[in-house]
């Protein structure tokens, strides 16, 4: 447990980085010839993908998780019950980390983290950089991951706050008779990153079967029988979700399509992973 901190002074650290990525925030919009297209950019850069936020690290990941979970119990334990668990933090991201060097090194019986294998399919990271990462993070004082913890809190308030007159961003509209209709693909693409945003990595938890019955039920298709299932579009979708489309052009559009719908319900950490697909394609 962080002895040397306490609540009160993590909320002086949360207050301190809000200010500071807020006035930043603010001077570049002020700065920017096309303001939109700077909101969306620093808003992922500042708030959402800050440098300082090690988010692919399954550490940091950990206390993130711990200290959003907390901080609906009891926001004024949320601190030091999220940092009593530190060290079994330390310990699993130990355990990752061998068994991600067990891999490198050729053993294919040992099964990479699900947290790793999201941004590596995603093509953001090569293994060998996720390691690095990592065992960086488990190096950290505690006093850094304190306030890469803080800059996460302050990032997502700011998120919330700048994101409330960006919710009427316009949904293409369908050729249908319908005012919203989707495709398959964006159906597929969009439970995907709601599976993943609440630690579901469904590659690794079910079998391709299983999950393609579960996806059936849930976007209302129906099967004749389960050994079917392999020949159906939704099948050979999830296999090779979210590389799904053509090329990254097309990719970006539908992502653009489905994250509306994903702030509108203020499920954040969905619209927090599809954003850093948005800016790793427009800045590939």
């Amino acid at each position: 447990m962080a002895k040397q901190f306490t609540n009160s002074i993590f909320q002086e650290s949360i207050k301190h980085y809000y200010d500071v990525l807020k006035s930043g925030y603010l001077l570049e919009i002020e700065k920017a010839s096309d303001k939109e297209y700077a909101k969306k950019h620093f808003q992922s850069i500042l708030f959402i993908d800050n440098e300082f936020i090690p988010s692919h690290s399954v550490l940091f990941d950990g206390l993130k998780l711990a200290y959003e979970h907390y901080t609906k119990l009891n926001p004024e334990t949320a601190f030091d019950e999220t940092f009593k668990l530190l060290p079994d933090y330390k310990r699993i991201a130990s355990c990752t980390i061998n068994d991600a060097l067990a891999s490198l090194g050729g053993n294919e019986s040992i099964e990479v983290s699900g947290h790793y294998l999201y941004y590596i399919n995603s093509n953001q990271f090569k293994l060998e950089e996720l390691v690095q990462t990592e065992q960086k993070v488990l190096a950290a004082s505690v006093e850094n991951l304190v306030g890469a913890l803080a800059i996460y809190v302050a990032g997502q308030q700011l998120y919330k706050e700048f994101k409330v007159e960006k919710v009427n961003e316009p949904i293409t509209k369908s050729k249908s008779i319908y005012g919203h209709s989707f495709t398959q693909k964006q159906q597929v693409l969009a439970l995907y990153f709601l599976m993943q945003a609440y630690g579901v990595n469904s590659k690794l938890d079910s079998d391709m079967t299983t999950l393609s019955a579960l996806y059936h039920l849930i976007l209302g298709v129906p099967f004749k029988t389960f050994d079917k299932l392999k020949n159906t579009n939704i099948y050979k979708n999830i296999r090779s979700v979210p590389n799904i489309f053509s090329s990254d052009s097309a990719y970006l559009k539908n992502l653009k399509i489905i994250r509306p719908y994903f702030v509108n319900t203020s499920l954040i950490k969905v619209v927090e992973l599809i954003d850093i697909q948005i800016n790793y394609c427009e800045t590939k």
